[in-house]
């Protein structure tokens, strides 16, 4: 298993003290000289953000977004997205490395080890939503969803930003309105935290993701060489060779 940060344990090995399961052995010196020092891989940023939309999401749009979640990829940024329609199915088909977030699995003929609803996934949802209690378990569940895209699977690794689409452009929980559709919730989620949205729903949307990632905003220009505290590790899973996830 390889670790947002860390170096990669030998073998694909998921023991996280990074040694082997017989890497002390008895070499009969009685000095306990048999632990094996393990490979180092390079350590690599966990560079998470946000990509999605709801379903009437512009064609023009549509393009917009695979062309940056492209570019982001080539830049090392990790895409948290969904299989819904939209954005999130375009995103998913285009990229190498993502994060695919889901209510449950299958869903939309999509499968993902990212869906499982916790406890407290399921109370930060709570806290977004006015009749939480009232809702069927499923309607909670692609609720979590939300939180788990903009906290990480572990809920401890925050996006960097949030991309997306809604009609009206919605940014904050006070701009929210019908024309939002299904990404309100996890707007309102992002903005609390807070994690930077840009809503391509308004016109200077991208010229302002894009001030974001070459400006002063962006923690990776930060002068002082160490990363910010957005950059958790977030030990996952992984399916590949480039110790990032790809579910």
């Amino acid at each position: 298993m390889s670790t947002y940060g860390y170096p990669k344990n030998n073998g694909g090995n998921s023991n996280q003290q990074g040694w082997k399961k017989d890497g002390w052995k008895n070499k009969g010196g009685g000095g306990g000289g048999g632990f094996k020092k393990r490979e180092e891989g390079p350590a690599v940023f966990y560079k998470p953000y946000v990509i999605t939309g709801n379903a009437d999401t512009p064609a023009d749009v549509l393009e917009k977004f695979r062309e940056l979640a492209l570019k982001l990829e080539s830049m090392g940024f990790i895409a948290r997205t969904s299989a819904f329609e939209g954005p999130d199915q375009i995103v998913d088909k285009v990229l190498q490395i993502k994060e695919i977030h889901l209510p449950w699995s299958p869903f939309n003929e999509r499968e993902s080890k990212l869906s499982f609803s916790s406890k407290n996934s399921l109370e930060i949802a709570e806290a977004f939503h006015p009749s939480f209690s009232g809702l069927k378990p499923g309607v909670q569940k692609f609720l979590s969803k939300n939180v788990r895209m903009a906290l990480g699977n572990n809920l401890k690794s925050p996006a960097l930003f949030l991309v997306c689409y809604s009609q009206d452009g919605a940014e904050t929980a006070a701009e929210k309105s019908i024309k939002t559709g299904n990404i309100g919730h996890l707007i309102a989620v992002c903005s609390a935290i807070p994690i930077p949205i840009f809503n391509f729903g308004k016109p200077d949307a991208e010229q302002r993701l894009m001030n974001y990632l070459s400006g002063s905003l962006n923690p990776l220009n930060k002068t002082n060489g160490s990363p910010s505290s957005s950059f958790t590790t977030e030990p996952q899973s992984t399916g590949n060779n480039h110790g990032y996830i790809d579910f």
